[in-house]
């Protein structure tokens, strides 16, 4: 199989497949959101299709408020919102977290592990920041939770790298993926402007949605921060290395060098995604893929 032919090379994914796969960033995203859930309503009294046990909840003090903007030592609620759920409507975290897990594995390949979970914080941040920049500007008191805000950036950064793909509109009607963009931008401007007195956060999913945009359109790369090499330097401090290492005489292996290369090239391509790779670096890959078939035909 030549390298044009390997999954992670094509412009657009094949399908969407149910299989939930491997531990990743999006899966680990989608276990976290799931227990902090769970935990702020079992244990701090959530209310949920009824059920209240009163008492105290998380999202009292970890949700992001109206006037955080101006509060520097609560700053930090500009993040943990986003990991945050109502405890009285379930469909909330289902929704995020089924679009999460749906659309994002598709960007977490293509950008990389480590670049994903860059993008998907600094939305959670953005959107948390002009949320309270808007409420305080418009005098509306209150908070907000909820990842609905960086998977707004995972939704629109899939849209934009597969425009053709077909989606389904409410599970039920098949849409280009591009078109589903528009309507997605346009209902949260109209919610924005009309729906001055609802639950919904149309500000935040439209500052995740302007995030997407412009990190597609201006080639961004948020690789200069340092919080995402600390998972990478982790890892591969974990990685297990074996025990015994066999070196073959040079005329048995004449590609030991391209094998290691190789190996490198596959790591960077799973850390980073692939286009992060040079043109030298496709050209090795490629040659190394048409000896691995020749050696196994």
């Amino acid at each position: 199989m030549g390298i044009y032919e390997r999954e992670y090379y094509q412009d657009e994914p094949r399908s969407f497949s149910f299989n939930p796969g491997g531990r990743s960033i999006v899966n680990t995203l989608v276990i976290i959101n799931v227990i902090v859930f769970f935990v702020d309503w079992l244990a701090f009294g959530g209310k949920l299709a009824g059920f209240n046990q009163g008492g105290f909840s998380v999202g009292g003090w970890a949700s992001c408020h109206s006037d955080t903007l101006v509060q520097p030592l609560t700053w930090w609620r500009f993040l943990t919102y986003g990991f945050l759920h109502s405890p009285t409507d379930i469909w909330h975290i289902i929704g995020n977290m089924f679009v999460l897990w749906m659309f994002g594995r598709q960007i977490e390949e293509r950008y990389g592990s480590a670049e994903f979970l860059r993008i998907y914080l600094l939305s959670i941040v953005l959107g948390g920041v002009f949320w309270s920049a808007i409420s305080m500007a418009t005098g509306a008191n209150g908070t907000v939770v909820g990842a609905s805000g960086a998977v707004t950036t995972v939704l629109i950064l899939f849209i934009c790298n597969y425009p053709k793909v077909t989606i389904y509109f409410n599970l039920l009607f098949p849409i280009p993926a591009w078109v589903l963009g528009v309507i997605l931008i346009g209902m949260n401007l109209l919610g924005a402007f009309a729906s001055q007195y609802s639950n919904v956060a149309f500000t935040v999913h439209l500052a995740g949605a302007a995030l997407g945009l412009a990190y597609f359109f201006g080639r961004w790369n948020f690789g200069w921060l340092t919080f995402g090499g600390l998972p990478d330097r982790l890892r591969k401090a974990m990685k297990r290395k074996p025990n015994l290492k066999v070196h073959l005489p040079p005329e048995e292996d004449p590609y030991g060098d391209s094998n290691d290369e190789a190996e490198r090239i596959l790591d960077k391509i799973r850390d980073q995604g692939i286009a992060s790779l040079t043109a030298a670096e496709k050209r090795k890959l490629e040659a190394y893929s048409r000896r691995m078939k020749q050696k196994h035909s």
